[in-house]
Parts: structure tokens; sequence; C-alpha cells
């Protein structure tokens, strides 16, 4: 029994139960992307096995604590480490268990005292219509994959002779509404076509909600259109003015490049009764339609809708009362409000829910206000706010409070969070957090584990003090004061410190494209014009006000993936475009995929009007919409092509239209719109500054054309520019000096140049490194060596100084800490990389050449394809001294934690390479960069842990729950396991030696990998920067880098197994 107790708590154990939790844990991230929440709560997080799993993981901590005698005073650190993880589960036991969160939904001048549950419930009402009524309800996680699947309730009614039982029948999840042509349906179906072929299928005595324009299928009248036969004649009867146009003379205009004049429109009066035809386009209130046909015998059923955010859950039970029942469907589910099923049965009536359950709260809170404000010119929300009013008669409380994005309101142990508003904006949502036991008994369990760490640092007899001493007595150069000023150098540095974003995936059917003329002409400005326009504003669709310079440099690249085209740059070439449509839709300016050339008969560069049909469209749109109709991870790699190949036709397009050259702000508009110049709303209401920019516009084809200077331009130019900033209020404005340094810092391409810098310097100082160990050089030449290093070493330095300016001017230019985005981070930890290299590196040169080599490789990657480099506005979420701290923090620990991956790399490699020739200097070598890896691995473990809970405490304050099991936050719990692991590998039979540990260093790092690649582009959560629903399937070669890093894991092995056993032999 001893000895079964003895193996059941100890390290072995212990590592063996993290690494289920950690596989639990990661599995379920997958179950909650490829189905629901609910899903990987039934399997896994709300699980007993989990709860059991959990339980065992802090008896055994427990017995650890005893046997490794951590309670004396030179351990009390690691003790005080180890404890708070014991905290934290207390904390999320109280969470669970006795707490709860939900949202609170108030109109504005309204009150209200009911919170929704997140949870979604089971909830029953039964009366007699007399004297009884009982309600019931039951928490009821449903999945279609889980098998147990429960939503049972028995209830004795007061008086009734017969027992109520309720019992679940089937469960069906995001389902939706489509439509079935059979012969037993006796209705009809309307397919009405809107946003770029998109088709509504509106069936008899239905009503379609076209962007607020209701449109009803029934001779009822309702506030919009009324559709409805007559004498087995469609009719069209519109509540309000309504035009329509035949599509057949909305061809003709697109072929002949010329809008249709209004002459060409019939106009409908409110209450006026025409033919509803087919192959014709209505326009109403700002919103068009086009009818297709009549689809007879049709009826609607439920299907997958087979994406995540769209449909409803349904849930069928049966109710059963004595010798009678029924069957009855719940719409609802989780975070929603479920439909009400009325029935009666057996003298009773019966009320029946399926979603969140109201909680009726002992106080009123009220909203006085909610304000909204936006981006300039842009429907983007900058921030939204809530005045509140606290309303307890109870205690004689009513004081206000605004509350915004991570500002909240605590009252009587409440927390209140600004989360959401209505759609009509007259309207706040709020999140509520019924939790302040669990939150801080958690939080006090985050200051125990980051007390621990520090003290774990620099306490004398801990093993970050043992790993100095290794390199001590491997003559290494000593790092001690480095290492002492880490944390302050890395976090002090840091704070101290081309695409074009249009992916609606709509075609603008009703834009003219130019008819080619016999000999089109093009022209282009100077290079000294192109550098002055470069500064001219421009407000992008974002709303944010960049130079003329980002876009255009925005615009090409995303067209023809380069910033030049035939010796020009991006102003000279986008603005040609502008003022000469007809010639540019015929050149081959937009790239191809290539895994389009094949299948649609297409070369590297194609032209607009190669990629447009007969009809003005987009060649292939049939097959462009099935695409976008598929969640992404079922889409081909021909189909999410086809999608690119079909933005860049839009681009092209909103170039001959002229839809991003906003250039002239409006006087006086509240949403702070700019315009382009011949925009009839603008030359309404500011006719001198559209003449202005037209006359501008004017002068350089005429000077372009006669081959003369732009004086003239130039003079117009700086009138336009004067007038943007007399118009526009300075608040949006960027400063003149921060548009110099914008256009600047597109034109230096400073990680680009980074990048190419570090991986030239990384192989030099290895083939030195290599040299060095495996020929044994001369004196002399060991000298020569050592100076080239040093040379190298001093150049690396200029470079990372250099990338870092790139780091502050894009925060300077952004106004945000530059770290916000997927792409900003990836560049960010490239050179907290670099810097952990710098650090390290008096040890072993090669550590800066490893650091230097992965910080290659992560901006190699931030320049493809996979990440939008452009400058975006942020998300009220972001707008927090958090994104100063945890994002910061956890990037960093990225850095430090790759430093340690690649140095377990290059041992890897040493071990491939190590004979009895060179084996004791392999060996020294294998000895030091082993130390350097698990101290840098130690430091990034660390940094990253207190960033994971840091992240926590800044979603308590964001959306009112400080663990969620959102995949991010899960996976970055993973990486905190797998690196956990890794350095109690020491302790573990078998996994002591430095080859074990090097394997397990280097293969870690796919979990730091995993969750800032996988989570963002495979997954689907809070953090994701991916743009589809996730679920994307992984790239060929990443499968194979996989295969190459095992063979080379497995050889090595091989190898040092063989290696030690000669040695042995020799002793």
């Amino acid at each position: 029994m001893e000895k079964l107790a003895k193996a059941l708590f100890s390290m072995r154990a212990m590592a063996m139960g993290l690494f289920i939790f950690l596989s639990a844990i990661a599995i379920a991230t997958f179950i909650e992307s490829y189905e629901n929440t609910q899903a990987a709560k039934l399997w896994i997080y709300n699980a007993k096995w989990f709860e059991i799993l959990l339980a065992f993981l802090c008896v055994n901590l427990v017995a650890n604590i005893f046997r490794y005698e951590m309670w004396k005073r030179e351990k009390i650190a690691v003790l005080l480490f180890h404890l708070s993880f014991i905290v934290i589960i207390i904390g999320a036991w109280v969470t669970r268990y006795i707490s709860y969160e939900g949202m609170m939904m108030i109109r504005e001048d309204a009150s209200s005292n009911i919170v929704y549950t997140s949870d979604p419930y089971l909830w029953v009402n039964v009366n007699d219509g007399k004297e009884f009524q009982l309600t019931h309800d039951v928490k009821t996680f449903l999945a279609e994959s889980y098998p147990f699947n429960s939503a049972n309730l028995d209830i004795e009614f007061p008086k009734h002779k017969t027992p109520i039982s309720i019992e679940y029948v089937d469960f069906k999840s995001k389902q939706i509404d489509t439509i079935e042509i059979n012969p037993k349906y006796k209705s009809s179906a309307l397919d009405i076509v809107t946003d770029g072929m998109k088709s509504n299928y509106l069936i008899d005595n239905e009503i379609f909600n076209l962007n607020g324009v209701p449109v009803a299928f029934s001779p009822n009248l309702v506030n919009g259109v009324n559709i409805y036969r007559k004498n087995d004649t469609l009719r069209l009867k519109p509540n309000m003015p309504l035009q329509y146009i035949p599509m057949k003379e909305m061809q003709k205009a697109r072929q002949s490049g010329i809008a249709p004049p209004d002459s060409a429109f019939v106009q409908v009066a409110p209450g006026e009764e025409v033919v509803f035809a087919t192959t014709t386009l209505y326009q109403i209130a700002g919103q068009q339609f086009v009818f297709k046909q009549e689809i007879p015998n049709v009826g609607k059923k439920l299907i997958p809708s087979g994406r995540r955010d769209v449909g409803s859950d349904y849930l069928t039970v049966k109710v059963t009362d004595g010798p009678h029942s029924k069957i009855v469907r719940l719409r609802g589910g989780a975070k929603e409000i479920g439909e009400s099923a009325y029935f009666e049965m057996n003298g009773l009536n019966y009320r029946l829910e399926y979603g969140m359950k109201r909680i009726t709260i002992p106080f009123y809170m009220k909203c006085n206000d909610f304000i909204l404000d936006r981006y300039p010119g842009s429907d983007m929300p900058s921030s939204y706010a809530s005045d509140l009013q606290v309303l307890d008669t109870a205690n004689n409380e009513f004081g206000t409070k605004r509350v915004f994005m991570n500002h909240v309101l605590d009252y009587g142990g409440y927390r209140f969070f600004q989360s959401s508003y209505d759609a009509d904006e007259q309207g706040t949502i709020l999140s509520v957090n019924h939790d302040f036991w669990g939150t801080n008994i958690t939080y006090f369990g985050y200051l125990m584990m980051f007390i621990g760490m520090v003290f774990s640092l620099f306490a004398p007899s801990s093993r970050f003090r043992e790993l100095i001493g290794v390199l001590k007595k491997s003559h290494a150069k000593s790092v001690i004061a480095l290492l002492v000023t880490l944390f302050s150098a890395a976090v002090y540095a840091q704070d101290s410190s081309g695409h074009v974003h249009d992916h609606e995936h709509t075609h603008q059917h009703d834009q003219a494209i130019p008819a080619a003329p016999v000999k089109p002409v093009v022209y282009f400005i100077s290079e000294d014009q192109s550098d002055e326009l470069a500064t001219l504003l421009v407000q992008d669709n974002r709303g944010r006000i960049i130079p003329m310079h980002t876009m255009c440099d925005q615009l090409l690249s995303k067209l023809y993936r380069s910033n030049t085209y035939e010796g020009r740059n991006a102003v000279q070439t986008v603005i040609s475009m502008h003022m000469y449509p007809d010639y540019w839709l015929d050149q081959k300016v937009i790239l191809v995929p290539s895994a389009l050339f094949d299948k649609y008969n297409l070369t590297k560069y194609v032209s607009f009007r190669e990629l447009t049909d007969e009809t003005g469209n987009f060649k292939w749109i049939d097959d462009y919409n099935a695409a976008l109709q598929k969640p992404e991870g079922q889409q081909s790699e021909a189909q999410k092509k086809l999608i690119k190949l079909g933005e860049k036709y839009q681009v092209l397009l909103g170039i001959v239209n002229w839809n991003y050259m906003k250039i002239i702000p409006m006087k006086g508009d509240k949403a702070n719109r700019w315009f382009m110049p011949f925009n009839q709303e603008l030359m309404m209401h500011d006719s001198v500054s559209s003449r202005l920019a037209l006359s501008y516009i004017s002068s350089l084809n005429d000077a372009a054309k006669s081959n003369t200077n732009f004086s003239k331009s130039t003079k117009l130019l700086n009138d336009l520019k004067k007038m943007q900033r007399s118009i526009a209020p300075v608040s949006i404005l960027p400063s003149e000096s921060h548009v110099k340094m914008e256009v600047s810092y597109n034109k230096m391409g400073i990680f680009k140049n980074s990048g190419n810098s570090y991986i030239l310097f990384s192989l030099i100082l290895l083939i030195i490194f290599f040299i060095r160990v495996f020929f044994n050089p001369s004196e002399k030449s060991d000298r020569r060596y050592s100076i080239a290093g040093k040379v190298i070493f001093a150049l690396m330095g200029i470079i990372f100084l250099y990338h870092g300016a790139g780091l502050f001017m894009r925060s300077m230019i952004s106004g945000h800490a530059p770290w916000s985005d997927g792409y900003e981070a990836m560049v960010f930890i490239a050179w907290v990389i670099v810097l952990a290299g710098f650090i390290f590196s008096r040890t072993s040169v090669v550590i800066l050449a490893a650091a230097a080599l992965l910080a290659w490789f992560f901006i190699f990657v931030s320049q493809l394809n996979l990440l939008d480099p452009e400058i975006t506005p942020l998300q009220p979420v972001l707008k927090s001294y958090w994104l100063m701290i945890h994002v910061a923090i956890i990037t960093s620990s990225y850095g430090f934690l790759g430093l340690g991956f690649i140095i377990s790399f290059v041992n890897i490699i040493l071990y491939l390479t190590r004979s009895s020739k060179n084996g004791k200097e392999v060996t020294k070598n294998i000895t030091v960069l082993t130390a350097v890896s698990e101290m840098t691995i130690t430091i990034g473990l660390f940094m990253l842990t207190i960033g994971t809970f840091l992240g926590g405490i800044w979603a308590n304050e964001s959306w009112g729950r400080y663990w969620g099991w959102d995949p991010k936050e899960t996976w970055a719990l993973v990486s905190v396991l797998v690196y956990a692991i890794i350095l109690h590998f020491r302790y573990i039979p078998g996994l002591k030696g430095k080859f074990a540990f090097n394997a397990a260093a280097m293969w870690g790092y796919a979990a730091i990998l995993f969750t800032f690649f996988g989570v963002n582009f495979i997954l689907v959560g809070l953090h994701s920067y991916a743009n589809g629903d996730g679920s994307v399937n992984l790239p060929g070669y990443v499968w194979l880098t996989i295969a190459i890093f095992l063979v080379l894991t497995i050889v090595a092995g091989v190898r040092n197994k063989k290696y030690l056993q000669t040695q042995r032999e020799l002793l």
C-alpha cells in the first residue's frame, strides 16, 4: 500500500496528471471550434472526471510539498509558488458552484432588475388557471455529439392526480430554415435576390426583413412592401416611394459605362399597385432587390447552417401527464432568450422555454443615456458607454456612474460591465458578474504566484542560481549582471518604445465600368510630384486618416503584390489608374494565385476585363458566391484563392470608380466623413472644396500630357492640404510630422530589411561557431574568427536598434502599443527574441546567431499573406492600459521561450555531429547551452504564466469573467503546463538527462506556435485574428517540417545513446 501511495503521489504521476489535463483542455478547444462551447463543457470542462483529475493534482501537489520539504526557509519561494495553484483552483470551484454571470439589457430611460444567465436552462411553468402555479428549471447543457444529453424533470402538481414528467427527445444545434420542394406543400415561394446574388425565399404569409424594410408575401399591409396574388398575377404595393428598372436596361448601362438616367426608372407612389415582374431591379428606402422567380409547392424545414454563428438551437422534449403526452420543440440555447411554447394538456396550462434563465436581483439599474462614438467617417465603433444609475430603495442608494469598456460599476456584490448595445443604439447590454469570493480568492492566488516567481529567481538556493553556477564551472563569461536586470531591461524597452482591408465579399452591380476606347491613353505624374502628393491626407474605409502614400502603397500591393510597377512608385501608378481607367482596365496588373491557373485558364497576371463577363460582372460570380457560403474549413484551396481574386477585382473596380479617393472633409459633418471630389452630396454642401480638388486633378492631367513642370499642380496641392486642415477637426488629424513619419515608415521597409540582415548575420555567426567547434582552428585563426564575431555582434546591435526604431515609428503612427494585432505581435516577438539573444550572448556567440535565425523566421512569416500589416484603429476593448501590460509580457515570453527552442535545436544538431573525436568540446558546449536554454525557458515560463493570469484580470475588467476557456487563454495555459512539465524533468527518472530536456524544449515550442498561429487561424474565439470561421487545415509544408524535426530528434537520440555507451565502455 505504501509503495502504491508513493507511486501515485510521485513527481512522475504529477507529470502524467498534468499531461492528461493539458491534453484534455487542448482537445476541448477543438471540440468547441468544430461544434460549440456546450459540447466542450459536456465532454471535458464540466465533466466529473475532469473535476476528479483536478482534485488528484491538488492532492499530489500537497504530497510533493511534503516529499521535497518545501516548507523549509530556503524553499519558501517555491512553496508559495506551488500553493498558489491550489488557491486558484479553490477560487475556480467557488466561481463554478456558488457564483453566476449573465447579461442585463436596458433601454434608454428605462430600468431593470433582471439578469439573464449565460448558461442555458430548461424552464417550465405549469398552472391550473385558478389557484396553483409551479415553476421549475434545470441547467441544461446539450450537444449533438454528446450521447448522454439530459433535459428531464419530474413535477408534482398540487391536487393533480397524475405525475408530470419531461423527457429529453432530441437536440439540434445551429439550424436554419430552408425550402423543400414537394407536391405535398400547397404554398409557393418568391426568390428575392439581394446583396450581390444572395437568394432569400419568401413563402406565403411570411415577412422578409430587407435591412429594416419589411417585404411581405401577403395582402395584409406592412410598412414596407406588400406582394400578393390578384387574378393569377403577382402584384406589388409599396407603403413608401419605390422605383424599378428592368435588368436589361442596367446591363446596357454597365456595358456603355454610363449610369442610367433617372428617366429610365419607373416611379411607384405609396399605395400604388403594379405588376411584380421578374428580372427587374426594385429600389426602396436605400435598399434594392430583384425578383428572380416564383417556386411552387414549397415548404420550409430545418437544416444545419454549417456555421457557428448562424442559426438557432432546438431542444425537443416529451411532456407526459398520465395517459396524455405531447412532443414540444423549443427554440433557444446558450446566450439566447428562449422562445416560449404554450399549450394546454389534461386541464393544465404549460409554458416551456429553453435558453437564458431570468434572475431577479435586489435592486434596479437604470440607463439614463447610452453613448456611442465612431471612428471618423466609419461605422466602426471607437467607444461606447452607458450612464447608469443604481435604484436601491431598500438601502436608499441612488448613485450614478458611467460604465464603458474596462471601466465597471460595483454594487451589492454585483459587477456591471459594458458589453454591447442594441442594434438601434437606443439601449445598452451589460455583462453582470456575481462572484465576489471566487474572483478575490483567485486574485489572491495570482498574487501568491507572482511573489513566488520573483523570489525563486533571486533566492540563494534557487534553481536559477544553480544554473548560473553551472555556467561558472563551464568557464563561460558571466551573465549575472544582465540576468539581474533582465525583467527591467525587457519591460522598460517595450514600454518606451501592403494590404487593403476591404473584405466585404460583395459586388457593386450598380457601379459603372468604363468602356475601353479604341486607343486608350495613359500618363504618369512625375516622381517629384508623387513625393509632394504622398503627404495629402485620405480617409480610409475604417475612418483612419492616412497619407496618400499609405493608401496607394496598400492598393498596389493588394493588386500586384509589389509597391512599384514597371519602375514607377505606388503613388504614380495608382493616381494614373484613377485618371486613366480605360487604359488600366486592360493592363495585366492583377496577380492571380497559382491555384487558379488551370481551373480557370488564367496566367500569373490578368487584366480587369479578362475577369469580367459580358454582363459586366465578375466572370465566376457563381463559383465565388458558392465559396463564400461555405465555412472556411470546408473551402478548397481553389475556392479560397478565388475569394482573394474576387477581392482584387473589387479593389480595381473601386479605384476606377474613385471609391478610395476620400480627400475632402465635409464641413460640419457630425460623423467626420470625407468624400471623393465627384460626390454629389459634397458638391451640394461645399462646391469650393470640390472645385479645388478637381482643379488639382485637371492640372495633373495637363502637366502629365504636356510633359511640363508641375508648379501649378504643386500650388493647388498645397491649397488642398491647407483646406483639409482648416475643415477637419484637429482631433482626428495626424500632425504633419506624423504624416512624414508614416511615409518614411512605408518607404523604409524596416522589418523586411531587419529580417534580411538577421538571416545574413545569423548564418555568418553559425559558420564561425561550427568552425571553432569542429575544426579546431589555430590560435591565430581563432583570433580572427573572434574579431569577425565581434564585428557581426556590433552590426547586429545596429540592426536591433533599427528594428526597434521601426516598432517605435509604428507605435507613434498608430497611437497605440506596437503589439495590438497579429502582424505587430510577430515583429515585436522577433525583436524580443533578439533582445534575449543579446542578454545571453556573452555565454556563447551561437545564442545570438540562433536568436537572429528565429527572429528572421518570425519576420519572414509576418511578410506572408497570413497577416495584414495595415495599421487599423483599435477595437474598444483594446483601449486599455492592459494592452501595454498583458500583451507585452505574454508576447515577450514567446521571445524567451523561442530562444530556448532555438538553442535546444542547436543542441540537437550538436548531438547529431558529436563523435569520439570532438566529443569533449561538443559536450562542453551542450552543457553550457542547455543551462542557458533552461534559464531562458524559466524566464519565459514565468512571463507567460504572469501574462496569462494578467489576461484573466483584463478579461474580468472587460467581459465580466476572469476565465472562460476561450481557446486563446486555454492554449496559453496548455503552454504553461507544457513548460512546467519540461522544467520538472530533472525530478523524473528516465527524463533527467540533457538530451531529454533539449528534445522536449525544442518540441515544447510547438505549443507556443499553436497558441499564436493555430488559435488565430484554425480555432475560433475572442482573441482570433482570423476573418473566417476557423478550422483551417494545416498546410502540407507544416506536416513536412514536423516530419523533419521528428527524424532529427530520433536520429540524435540514437547517436546520443551510442555515444554514451561508448564513453561508458572506455571507462
